[in-house]
């Protein structure tokens, strides 16, 4: 099994802390919120996580895409972009990067939790409480 550990890199504080919440709602270690290229090249070294949260316009040298690039030959960490909306032409800068995700910015808990029931198996719990919200927005 996956160990289960995230970096968040993203722009929004709001955005960040959410997703981040979330996250250790599901038993995922976060290494780290970070808003800038370089921050965040630090703490993937450090720790390697399992996932990597990213603004596809994360400030700093390199973009979010141009970062995963970067960094897409040292490790096997899966990848999320954060972005406010996805278009061919989004599309197509994102053509050569394998195997990604995204979520669309305002997303919401439902949202998070069914991304990452893609990467950890549910745990008995977790099932209730999504369906729970499910059932709460209709």
């Amino acid at each position: 099994m996956k160990k289960k550990s995230a970096i968040i890199a993203e722009n929004s504080l709001i955005i960040a802390m959410m997703t981040k919440l979330e996250l250790e709602k599901s038993g995922i270690n976060v290494v780290g919120t970070v808003n800038n290229y370089d921050d965040f090249i630090k703490i993937y070294n450090k720790y390697q996580p399992s996932l990597i949260f990213i603004d596809i316009h994360l400030e700093g040298m390199y973009k979010g895409i141009n970062t995963i690039q970067k960094i897409s030959h040292s490790g096997n960490s899966d990848i999320i972009f954060l972005l406010t909306y996805y278009n061919n032409q989004v599309q197509q800068k994102l053509k050569d990067i394998q195997g990604y995700q995204y979520l669309k910015k305002p997303f919401d808990d439902v949202e998070i939790q069914s991304l990452l029931s893609q990467y950890f198996p549910i745990e008995k719990g977790f099932k209730k409480e999504v369906k729970a919200s499910i059932s709460q927005q209709s």
